[in-house]
């Protein structure tokens, strides 16, 4: 290493292999990634009930699972994590440095040390596939009759 690379070093820092990833992902790779919960979803029932189901479905297929915790959640939602980390027997660890404080930033990161590619990651987006979307033709047919017949 030369000089002029320790100085830029010394005045910028190690440079870091994709850090916008691992700003987003509390430190970790995208391709690590098994599961995460955004800030906006992490205080809602229905989105920390699919996020346990789905954890502890997880929990069986991939080696060593590793919890990332965002810093600036409130103490009883990241006591609430902790918890249920130390019943998986999953490591977990509170990030202070480099998190995202927007509402689509991660609040809780699930991962393991090696690339498990997985295409969908986002409990909201995981939500949104299970429930089916409805269909407002029939709701308008629907309404379109019963307005008919009653003339």
């Amino acid at each position: 290493m030369g000089i002029e690379e320790k100085l830029e070093q010394g005045l910028y820092g190690k440079p870091q292999l994709k850090p916008d990833e691992q700003k987003k992902f509390l430190g970790t790779f995208r391709e690590r990634v098994i599961l995460i919960i955004t800030n906006q979803d992490v205080y809602q029932d229905v989105y920390q009930e699919l996020f346990f189901q789905k954890l502890t479905e997880n929990i069986n297929e991939s080696t060593q699972l590793l919890m990332k915790i965002n810093d600036l959640l409130d103490d009883t939602t990241k006591m609430k994590f902790i918890k249920l980390a130390n019943e998986l027997k999953i490591t977990s660890t509170i990030i202070t440095e480099n998190i995202s404080i927007e509402p689509e930033g991660c609040a809780i990161v699930i991962h393991s040390n090696q690339a498990e590619n997985k295409a969908i990651i986002d409990i909201h987006q995981m939500l949104a596939e299970k429930t089916e979307p409805i269909d407002t033709d029939k709701k308008r047919n629907f309404f379109s009759k019963l307005l008919k017949n009653k003339d």
